[in-house]
């Protein structure tokens, strides 16, 4: 089965439940943002690294 997933691209993404070793203030300016609500998965990207976690550790907001 496949899981439908969406993408965006040039997110500001906040780690809410723990915080994020590599992290500033617990936010990263992502280039790319895949998730899927049915699975929980969230995968970031930035230019220098990619974080997987569950949908319930972040905040995304598009940047203007």
């Amino acid at each position: 089965m496949d899981f439908a997933t969406q993408k965006m691209t040039n997110v500001n993404v906040c780690f809410v439940n723990a915080k994020c070793q590599s992290c500033e203030n617990n936010e990263v300016n992502a280039k790319e943002v895949e998730y899927c609500i049915a699975s929980g998965f969230v995968r970031i990207s930035t230019a220098d690294a990619v974080y997987v976690t569950h949908i319930s550790n972040v905040v995304l907001k598009t940047q203007a």
